[in-house]
């Protein structure tokens, strides 16, 4: 359901944003009703001081009912959070209710409900973002360089199915729990896929491993992929690194996605804080049947299955608010699905690690300034982020030039045969050095010009 429709003479927004959201506790515990409610006010403050605010830009907190429960007490306290939710919604006709249920497993779902609304609802919005309450935003930096990413559009550097935002990337998703790889195989605030590319052929390494010492004493080892890692690749990152524990624990739940990686490679993804979607690919995704069909296979994974047997979120997963954590990086997967589905090239749009994007209040090196869009973790409300980003950044903007072509001429994609090689990527091309360096040591990876090495 919508608590809320498109008020008169509200049609004309250049972009709109819709500003993630709950009307109650998160499952987790880990950002009570309160708290929710005072960063909503803290958007509002700080949305407030724009001039395009409604004209250009036009945003709306996104929000779903509560979860239907047996729990007497539970169910009293999520009618009257709800309720006050409810009210809020007709105080500031800035909250729209979208038709699904507040899950904890459900969070990158509500981003769909929200690009079909906001195509139906705001017909002349050429982009449509998404954002977290625990963000400042300068609004007016945010509809200048989506501006400027329009401009390449018309120009032809950029396809119209634009992906916009910090572009990182993801060695894997795991092809059992539908997670993408968690917190202990980050691949760093990178841009090209460096880091996620060496990650991936060590764990493959391991993992081959694994596989060949289980087949040679199969009489112990039970299934494919239950003995140890024997090449010498694998032995010296036992040394100290990532796959030192990947190595020598094989019953931890965070280290089984050695062995069940998606055979899809490493792909980018835009980080949560902010990021978006021209029209042409929100409605494309909106209509995709892949995040539908996702959230039915998320529903047989062991994981859900157990937390709806129980009405309770699992004691291990409490640490983070929504499952998976990486629910920006699901969003991507959706979008590679998307692309390979429709055959379209997706244009990635950088928004550069600490010159746009500041994923973390800084004074000093990579503080927010008049080049800055975004500014997070600003999950307590009286952070002086609130104040420190609109008193740096409240200047003329300054834009960012990007240089815009193929991910693998580029250098963000360096893995052969990876489609997003195909894809448009407008930001900062890789230097010939740079990628010497990222593709040392990989028996795969692309044709360097000048340099007799071919992709293997």
């Amino acid at each position: 359901m919508n608590a809320l429709a498109a008020a008169p003479g509200e049609e004309g927004p250049y972009v709109a944003v819709g500003v993630l959201s709950s009307a109650i506790q998160f499952e987790t515990n880990r950002a009570s009703t309160s708290k929710l409610r005072l960063l909503r006010t803290r958007w509002r403050e700080s949305a407030s001081r724009f001039s395009n605010l409604n004209g250009g830009i036009v945003f709306r907190f996104v929000l779903s009912p509560p979860p239907q429960t047996s729990n007497a007490e539970r169910r009293a306290k999520y009618a009257r959070d709800f309720e006050a939710a409810q009210a809020e919604a007709a105080q500031h006709s800035d909250m729209v209710f979208v038709n699904m249920t507040e899950l904890f497993y459900l969070c990158a779902w509500k981003k769909i409900l929200w690009y079909r609304y906001a195509t139906a609802t705001f017909p002349t919005a050429r982009f449509i973002m998404v954002a977290d309450s625990d963000t400042y935003v300068q609004l007016e930096h945010l509809e200048a360089d989506l501006r400027n990413t329009q401009a390449l559009i018309d120009a032809g550097e950029a396809t119209e199915f634009v992906h916009y935002g910090l572009v990182l990337w993801k060695p894997f998703v795991n092809r059992l729990t539908l997670e993408p790889a968690p917190a202990q195989f980050h691949a760093g605030w990178g841009f090209a896929d460096r880091a996620a590319a060496s990650l991936r052929a060590r764990l493959e390494d391991c993992h081959a491993s694994r596989v060949a010492s289980g087949a040679a004493k199969a009489a112990g080892a039970g299934a494919a992929g239950g003995g140890h890692c024997q090449s010498r690749r694998c032995e010296k990152e036992c040394g100290g690194t990532a796959c030192a524990a990947i190595c020598g624990q094989w019953r931890s739940r965070e280290l089984t996605h050695v062995d069940s990686m998606h055979a899809a490679p490493p792909y980018m993804f835009t980080a949560g804080p902010l990021f978006g979607l021209s029209r042409s690919l929100a409605r494309l995704i909106a209509a995709d049947s892949g995040p539908a069909a996702w959230r039915e296979e998320m529903e047989q994974t062991e994981v859900v299955k157990w937390y709806l047997k129980r009405q309770r979120v699992p004691i291990a997963l409490r640490q983070a608010a929504c499952y998976p954590a990486s629910f920006d990086a699901v969003h991507g997967w959706w979008v590679r699905g998307v692309a390979e589905r429709r055959r379209i090239n997706v244009t990635m749009v950088n928004t550069p690690f600490q010159i746009q994007h500041h994923p973390w209040l800084a004074f000093r090196h990579g503080a927010f300034s008049n080049a800055s869009i975004v500014l997070h973790e600003l999950k307590n409300p009286q952070s002086p982020g609130w104040t420190f980003a609109p008193m740096r950044g409240s200047g003329p903007f300054v834009p960012y030039a990007r240089t815009c072509g193929a991910c693998e001429a580029m250098g963000w994609s360096t893995i052969p045969g990876n489609p997003m090689g195909r894809w448009r990527c407008c930001g900062a091309p890789v230097t010939r050095r740079e990628l010497l360096q990222a593709c040392r040591d990989r028996a795969h990876c692309v044709a360097l010009p000048g340099s007799g090495r071919r992709g293997a």
